[in-house]
Order: C-alpha cells, then structure tokens, then sequence
C-alpha cells in the first residue's frame, strides 16, 4: 500500500510541475533568421586578379526580374568589389551596374573562380558598353552566360547595385 501512495504520490508532483510549468512557445525568429545568414547562403568567387588571389568575393545574380538589385560587396584596402553572375542573356539585353565610378570588367563564363586575365568578353564583338551619369550599361551582341567583377575605389552612392533591362 506504501508503495502505491508513493507512486502516485510521484506521478502527481511530476503532473503538477509540469503543468504549471510556463509556456515558452514564442514566435520570435530572431535566432532562426541569425543562424540563415550565417549558413552560408551567401555565394562567392573566388578571384585571381593580376596573379593575387583576392579570395572570396560575394557572388551576387542578375535576373529580368531583379531591377538594379543592392549588391553585397567586400571591402580590400580601399577597393570596393563584388562579382555579379548573369546567364542565358540574348543578344539586346543590357545588364546595368550602378554606383561605381570606375568601368566594371566582363567576363564570357558562367561559373567561378574568376580569372580576370582568362575569359573577357570582347568589346564590340560580345558587348557593347556606356556610361550613365551614375551607372554602367553593358549590352550584350554574343548571347551566353557572363559574370561581371566589379572593382571601385570611389563610390558614386552608398551601394552598387545590379540589373538586366
């Protein structure tokens, strides 16, 4: 009978603690979204400029649907740079880099690492290329996949950023 009265005598403590224990079920996704951006999900490439791995630069993409995008970028020294990827673009697109005062170099491949003395597209013959007042347009003649390195030590505005018109 001891025995019994002890069992229950337990079960209930353990029922009672439980139940009055409080509800912590929230909704604050503040540590879920903290630990997506240091996961990983931001792509690079890996770039070799003038025999110096500059190391991974962020990969950002062009798409139709993404119109003059915010760029993630590195800073090296006073070099501010990104690496933009544009596929399957067809002769007449233009692709627009804004924000940078010095010309953006492109490049006919579609995957990284970047070279910048392998791959570059041949003004004229692939793209044709002007300036805006704060922006680069670069039309495309030879249809293909392109990755763009954007390199600046002068800003026009506080962000670069990208798009396919």
């Amino acid at each position: 009978m001891i025995k019994s009265f002890s069992k229950i005598t337990i079960l209930s403590l353990v029922a009672v603690f439980f139940v009055n224990c409080p509800d912590d079920k929230k909704d604050d996704n503040t540590a879920l979204v903290a630990l997506l951006a240091l996961s990983g999900n931001n792509p690079t490439c890996d770039v070799t400029a003038s025999s110096v791995n500059l190391g991974a630069i962020p990969l950002n993409t062009a798409t139709s649907t993404s119109l003059n995008v915010a760029l993630r970028t590195r800073v090296i020294g006073t070099q501010t740079m990104a690496v933009v990827s544009a596929k399957g673009l067809t002769a007449g697109k233009r692709i627009n880099i804004g924000g940078s005062t010095t010309q953006p170099t492109i490049y006919r491949q579609s995957e990284c690492p970047l070279n910048t003395s392998q791959n570059s597209a041949i003004l004229t013959t692939d793209y044709t290329v002007s300036q805006g007042s704060v922006s680069w347009n670069f039309t495309i003649n030879t249809p293909g996949d392109y990755l763009i390195f954007v390199n600046t030590a002068s800003l026009t505005r506080d962000i670069l950023d990208a798009g396919i018109l």
